[in-house]
């Protein structure tokens, strides 16, 4: 009998941003990268427990939950090192620059009819705002919110999670404690959009409206004069507005936790910015 074809493997969507460079496979990594990773998820659990993102469930109430039909749905590691774009073949050393998120495996979820969509910034409305900025000779500026999802509306539906290995939380060093989702979690498959509505409202409320053809683009006018721009990714904003309106993005920034505020030249999508004079 003629030997049949192995069945061809096709790579999974992790396994292709892996080999992209996209993110890091922990096990395969080097000792000194292993050790700045095991860094940078004590630093992404900190953020769990900062804001309060879940709980540790275990004994009886936990067992009362599953015997109620709740699945655990798994999480894994997402580690990236952000300064990978930097290096060349033959260039100066760049050393790592690592971040690691602990995302839920939303597609084990099993949720169906749930809306999921959450607009960002189209190509359009990044050259709006930029052409804006350059003619009105006013300086693009960006801003990174800090574990956005986490500062979403809590959740309306119970979400158990089973923890990845090397939580580094002796709550559940053990194995028999599972977290119970206080907020949207990374991965799961409403979690941008519950953050983009809260953020919308922020943003409608300081005075900026929607554009009605283009989403995640808003446009702060007065007496029929644009005074700014902002457009939205995720939790990334990228705004210019004239002298005398920065308070309202203020009032924006002081409704989240933001990472940090860049000027004059930084990456927003995988833009790099070029100064617009002031």
């Amino acid at each position: 009998m003629p030997k049949l074809p192995r069945a061809k493997k096709f790579a999974t969507k992790n396994e292709k941003k892996e080999k992209r460079g996209k993110t890091l496979n922990y096990e395969r990594e080097s000792k000194d990268l292993r050790e700045g990773l095991d860094i940078s998820r004590k630093e992404e659990w900190n953020k769990w427990t900062k804001f309060m993102a879940g709980r540790p469930i275990r004994g009886k109430e936990l067992q009362e939950l599953l015997s109620a039909g709740h699945v655990p749905i798994p999480t894994r590691w997402v580690d990236v090192d952000r300064a990978a774009h930097k290096r060349r073949a033959g260039g100066p050393f760049v050393p790592p620059d690592l971040k690691s998120r602990l995302t839920a495996r939303g597609d084990l979820e099993g949720l169906d009819g749930i809306r999921s969509d959450s607009p960002t910034a189209e190509t359009e409305a990044h050259h709006l705002l930029f052409s804006w900025a350059a003619s009105n000779k006013v300086t693009l500026k960006t801003g990174d919110i800090s574990n956005a999802y986490f500062q979403s509306e809590e959740l309306d539906r119970l979400l158990l999670l089973k923890p990845p290995k090397g939580i580094p939380d002796p709550d559940y060093e053990d194995g028999e404690a599972m977290i119970l989702a206080r907020v949207p979690i990374y991965g799961t498959s409403d979690a941008g959009r519950k953050f983009w509505q809260k953020f919308r409202t922020v943003i409608t409320e300081s005075g900026f409206r929607e554009n009605k053809i283009a989403q995640a683009l808003y446009i702060l006018e007065e007496d029929g004069d644009i005074k700014g721009m902002l457009i939205t990714h995720v939790d990334d904003l990228c705004w210019a507005v004239k002298p005398g309106y920065e308070k309202l993005i203020q009032e924006i920034l002081d409704k989240v936790v933001e990472k940090k505020v860049e000027e004059t030249k930084f990456r927003f999508v995988e833009r790099t910015s070029s100064r617009c004079q002031t």
